[in-house]
């Protein structure tokens, strides 16, 4: 090396060494007259790398950097617990945040599977309820996307005006009894002209609905050809019967059209959805211009039909009973033209108009509420001289419109509880041929497994619903009038049970009589037996994703929704001496009934042995039900060909094992929902026993999971 490079060399490090310089700067300040001297230091930038602050702040970014990497997935896995949409529903994700792998599935498998649920679900009684609320919200989401607006918000209308309409009520009629009396004369007179089939007298009643009782009716209005003239087009009103809804997938393609459009408005536009008046329905058949899409409906009542065979004079007269009062709104109805609807539903291959429509009176059936609510606001806001019955008719308006879009609930059900799903009734159809198959029924007489069979091939599947939401209290909460009189309350629960009965006479629609909530922990049964209908009511929720039922079942399905299924039909199979309830089963044979009671022992018997006493008769049936429901899921499971994977599952390594997993998972919840002393007593039992005692009694459990003999989670005389 030169000198010269030496000689840098040096200056260079000096200059690193030597001390650092200070700058004199002077400031004078206008203000006060005077000059600041500042003194600055000269840093050297190593000096800036080296500094103490520096370093801090590189070891808390090395330190941010390596949370980042390592703690971000648990802290985004930990994030799911704030959703509360199927969209972001991870079943895997949910049981590896739940379940506690360091945990023996053959000493104690409840907590194998639910050990770490309250600190993930925090706020929900139960895993079941957490996933229901998750889709309840994503569904009321989805329709506040779409509700007309209105410059009234539905949960901000004054308490005191919903008072004074309940005064309303009260000085028109003296009781609710009178007013239930009202809509029984309705029911009388349906009931008179139902047997004529006349439709002129089916739609006078749906007017006096209407008109006389605020009642909304949905009518359609379509455009057909006049097989006459074969030129003139005419504008033909019906009465809707509801339709089968379209699948989900369909729902979902038309809501992705609609947020494809600037707003519902110009939705309903496209669609041509009308919503009109009665008055308006009527002008539409003298007025050509009234109807925007086909121009060419004629002003004449020669030969021009309502409902067949009710023509327009009758409409009219019909109208003319009911004048309307000064500055009375009209009732609404609602039309669909179904031509109109043709090209929006172009690209849905397999949509048909009718599918279509129903969608479209099921969206602007959520405005109900927002509309009601507008017209009712603007009612109590009148001066004190405005006619009684005009406040009392639009009062009724709201009130009838209220409780059924109390919650989103109703529409949830709507829209999922009448889907048919090909894997769903395939796997409900192969439980009851599967009892024969399993004690205590397989060693009973084949004249007893057929008639067994029979009796379980004949309960209807129907779609269930929250039963939370069907007592006065939760009415009260739901609509946060807590002062609301329980008469008054009573009698628009009264009411709307009554309508929704004749509108199951009118083929408008259906009435689910809500399940009854056998166990107290199960606060979202997943599927309940009826005796008093023969019905098996499953919860629409386990017919969503993740539990793949739409496509096609996995283990894990046959565990949850089967056992859930299976359950409920083994409750059809108890005798009426020993359930208390009417029995469709018959035990012609006493040996055969002897088996039974020999199984129920037998549970009865292990279970005073265990630590948890002896059960009371009904708890000890529930568990031998949930033993059979066990083994006839299982051996559904076995035999089911086409099954799909459940690789989902975490920390377990079989189909066999998943399967497990799903029974337990329904019983996952929060500890102190029943208190351990009535356990004690018998009159019920703790999360952890609902999971764990059925499965002492079933081999195939303990060969999943390889458990030797004096496990815990094997009983000591397994009752096959």
């Amino acid at each position: 090396m030169s000198t010269e490079g030496k000689s840098s060399s040096k200056k260079g490090h000096d200059s690193q060494m030597e001390p650092q310089k200070k700058t004199v700067e002077k400031e004078e300040d206008s203000r006060l007259g005077t000059t600041r001297t500042h003194v600055q230091e000269e840093k050297s930038p190593l000096d800036d790398i080296f500094s103490p602050n520096m370093i801090v702040l590189v070891t808390l970014a090395t330190l941010a950097s390596t949370v980042v990497v390592v703690y971000a997935p648990m802290y985004i896995d930990q994030h799911i617990v704030a959703c509360h949409s199927p969209k972001c529903m991870n079943l895997r994700t949910d049981l590896r945040l739940m379940m506690d792998s360091g945990a023996h599935p053959c000493q104690d498998f409840y907590r194998f599977v639910c050990a770490n649920f309250e600190s993930t679900y925090p706020s929900s009684p139960s895993y079941m309820e957490a996933f229901t609320k998750r889709v309840k919200r994503s569904f009321r989401q989805m329709l506040n996307e779409f509700v007309i607006g209105s410059p009234v918000a539905i949960e901000h209308y004054p308490l005191q005006a919903y008072r004074r309409c309940i005064d309303d009520y009260n000085a028109m009629y003296h009781s609710p009894g009178a007013i239930m009396n009202n809509d029984d004369d309705l029911a009388e007179i349906w009931d008179s002209i139902r047997d004529r089939n006349t439709m002129d007298w089916k739609f006078d009643y749906l007017m006096k609905l209407a008109l006389d009782r605020g009642t909304p009716v949905f009518i359609g209005a379509d455009v057909v050809r006049n097989v006459f003239t074969r030129h003139r087009y005419m504008l033909r009103i019906k009465a809707e019967k509801v339709k089968q809804p379209p699948d989900r997938r369909t729902v979902m393609n038309i809501i992705e059209l609609f947020k494809r459009e600037s707003s519902w408005v110009s939705s309903l536009k496209v669609s041509k959805a009308i919503v009109a008046t009665m008055r308006g329905v009527t002008d539409a058949l003298w007025d050509a211009s009234a109807h925007a899409k086909v121009p060419e409906v004629r002003s004449t009542s020669r030969g021009l039909k309502i409902l067949h065979d009710v023509s327009y004079n009758r409409l009219h007269q019909t109208l003319a009973r009911f004048p309307p009062e000064p500055g009375e709104w009209r009732r609404y109805f609602f039309t669909t033209d179904a031509a109109a609807l043709l090209p929006l539903t172009k690209y849905l291959s397999t949509v048909t108009p009718t599918a279509f429509a129903y969608t479209v009176r099921f969206i602007i059936a959520e405005s109900l509420l927002t509309t009601a609510t507008y017209q009712f606001v603007q009612v109590y806001d009148m001066s004190a001289t405005a006619a009684s019955r005009l406040r009392t008719v639009r009062c009724a308006d709201l009130s009838l419109m209220l409780l059924p879009t109390f919650t989103e609930y109703h529409f949830f059900r709507e829209w999922l509880g009448r889907e048919k799903t090909g894997a769903a009734s395939s796997l409900f159809a192969s439980l009851p041929e599967k009892f024969g198959l399993v004690e205590p029924f397989t060693g009973m007489r084949q004249d007893t497994k057929e008639n067994l069979e029979s009796v379980l091939r004949n309960i209807t599947v129907v779609p269930g619903h929250d039963p939370g939401y069907d007592t006065l209290d939760d009415i009260r909460r739901i609509t946060g009038f807590e002062a609301v009189s329980s008469d008054f309350t009573a009698w628009v629960f009264h009411t709307l049970r009554t309508k929704a009965q004749l509108r199951g006479q009118l083929m408008l629609g259906t009435s689910e009589l809500p399940p009854a909530n056998e166990r107290a922990l199960d606060l979202n049964p997943g599927a309940v037996y009826g005796a008093s209908d023969d019905s098996l009511r499953v919860l629409p929720s386990l017919l969503l994703e993740p539990f793949g039922v739409a496509n096609k079942p996995s283990a894990f399905t046959f565990g949850h929704l089967g056992t859930y299924a299976a359950e409920a039909f083994a409750r059809a199979t108890l005798p009426e001496s020993l359930s208390g309830i009417p029995a469709r089963m018959n035990y012609t044979s006493q040996a055969d009934h002897d088996r039974l009671l020999k199984a129920l022992d037998c549970v009865l018997g292990e279970q005073a042995r265990s630590n948890t006493g002896r059960p009371a008769l009904k708890t000890a049936l529930n568990l031998l039900t949930s033993v059979i429901g066990i083994k006839v899921a299982y051996r559904a499971m076995q035999d089911w060909a086409d099954r799909s994977s459940s690789q989902f599952v975490p920390y377990v390594k079989t189909d066999r094992q998943a399967f497990f997993v799903g029974h337990c998972l329904r019983y996952c919840g929060a500890a102190e929902v029943i208190h351990e002393t009535d356990a004690a007593k018998g009159h019920g039992l703790a999360r952890r026993d609902l999971c764990n005692l059925p499965l002492r009694h079933i081999p195939e459990f303990a060969g999943a999971f390889s458990c030797s003999a004096n496990s815990t989670m094997v009983a000591a005389s397994n009752c096959r």
